[in-house]
């Protein structure tokens, strides 16, 4: 027979009221819903009211449940059983597997660190950060019990793989033409977690050459900061643009998925081969030019994974400032 949902109750050890612990299950929506019971749910509950003990330390923290079902009115209460046992700490995070990332480049990555106390959800977020730096094959951070039931490690163990990259390709566009490009990098140099890289492409109307270095932590700092020169030339219907320039930009979190960037970009570039045909103000600006611009921007990452995302989403907010007090032309 189906049972409709009934109440939904708890027992045991409870860290918050009934009507707080209400909000982290959603077999009781059923209720509400006039469902029928759904085993589904109710297993996710009990992933969830784990979770939830688990970010307050209780990492051994068991939920059990007992259906009380009443075969005349065809109703079920659920009643979820709570024991959050002893609180536990981080004694060591000890890294194993990595032949080329150094340990501090691993280890700034993890929100768990020696004498933390236990977290599932900070547990989680180490891994996905991990996993988003894109330097593993593989990361898996597993609980090991010292022997004290207050006490645990945490052995992140990873696997590096290859991650520079050399790449070419021609194609053909009917703006370009037959065009070229081509792109040598490193994303984790001398295992420090460096990224610098060439890159270029040439093209019937343009051309573009650019290398770029980027060093995330600073002495392992939360402060990052990267360089980028790029040399390049289009040539549009009426003139050409031609020059090369630089930016620099640093960058610091607020917060655990929101960064504030900050850069400055300057260019030396010349408008040339106006046309007879194009307007006053190309022709104007014929000759040598400078381009002083100052930027910022706010950036909000909530991605879970950086390839292949499931949830999230990415937020960008961009002011840039050129001329004027900077100078520039």
């Amino acid at each position: 027979d189906r049972y409709k949902m009934g109440e939904t109750t708890f027992t045991g050890d409870l860290l918050d009221d009934p009507s707080t612990l209400l909000q982290v299950t959603k077999i009781d929506e059923l209720k509400a819903e006039d469902e029928y019971f759904d085993r589904l749910i109710l297993n996710k509950d009990i992933s969830a009211l784990t979770s939830y003990y688990n970010d307050y330390g209780y990492a051994y923290a068991d939920v059990g449940v007992k259906l009380d079902d009443d075969r005349e009115t065809k109703i079920v209460n659920v009643v979820y059983n709570i024991s959050k046992h002893q609180r536990v700490h981080i004694r060591r995070v000890l890294i194993e597997g990595n032949t080329v990332t150094r340990d501090n480049v691993i280890l700034r990555e993890m929100r768990l660190a020696d004498g933390d106390q236990f977290s599932g959800e900070k547990l989680k977020r180490s891994s996905q950060r991990l996993t988003n730096l894109d330097f593993f094959e593989k990361v898996d951070i597993a609980p090991i019990p010292t022997g004290n039931p207050e006490e645990m490690d945490l052995v992140v163990k990873v696997k590096d793989k290859a991650t520079g990259k050399v790449s070419g390709g021609v194609g053909y566009s009917t703006y370009d033409g037959v065009f070229f490009g081509g792109e040598i990098s490193e994303k984790n140099l001398f295992g420090r977690g460096y990224n610098v890289g060439f890159n270029g492409q040439i093209g019937g109307s343009s051309t573009e050459y650019v290398l770029h270095f980027t060093n995330p932590h600073i002495n392992d700092t939360d402060l990052g900061f990267g360089a980028k020169l790029y040399n390049r030339s289009t040539d549009y219907s009426q003139y050409t643009i031609a020059g090369n320039g630089g930016t620099v930009n640093f960058f610091y979190p607020i917060g655990e998925y929101t960064k504030l960037k900050w850069d400055y970009n300057l260019e030396a570039y010349e408008v040339k081969d106006v046309s007879s045909r194009a307007s006053k103000d190309i022709k104007d600006d014929e000759g040598s030019h400078v381009a002083s611009i100052l930027g910022s921007q706010i950036v909000r990452d909530t991605r879970d994974n950086f390839r292949d995302t499931t949830s999230g989403t990415t937020t960008k907010l961009t002011f840039l400032f050129g001329g004027g007090p900077i100078g520039g032309t």
